[in-house]
């Protein structure tokens, strides 16, 4: 935390910070979340699954919710075993194991947690990384 909050003041926004530092592999997967909703409401995916936390899960709920989508939107995965097996805003709280085998899923993960990025990649998934709901 401490080292966004550096990037923070050296860069005025997070957008200048992702527009100029990250490497383009991860600037294709970038996108906003009208983008998101655009890409929900095309029934491509069986399942999405958000791979991040706190503030980020709640803001990308409420914007599945005004948009109608909630019910495309399978659980939240968290790494941590005392979370697994919990529900958050009304949805469960998986480990990736639970979900990594299933086939035509979405992964939503966030610029400020972007670790997931390598093992969805490693398991060849797809996924987003969306800004703008911080």
């Amino acid at each position: 935390m401490a080292f966004i909050y550096c990037l923070k003041k050296k860069y005025s926004s997070l957008d200048y910070f992702l527009d100029t530092i990250l490497d383009k592999d991860l600037k294709k997967n970038m996108i906003d979340h009208i983008e998101l909703l655009d890409i929900l409401t095309e029934d491509k995916y069986s399942g999405v699954y958000s791979y991040t936390s706190g503030k980020f899960n709640h803001n990308l709920y409420a914007t599945l919710e005004k948009k109608n989508l909630k019910h495309k939107f399978c659980g939240f995965i968290d790494g941590r075993i005392e979370k697994q097996g919990t529900v958050f805003i009304d949805k469960p709280v998986v480990g990736y194991d639970s979900c990594r085998n299933q086939e035509n899923n979405l992964f939503i993960i966030s610029p400020y947690f972007l670790e997931p990025k390598y093992l969805l990649e490693a398991d060849n998934k797809e996924y987003v990384i969306v800004k703008g709901l911080d």
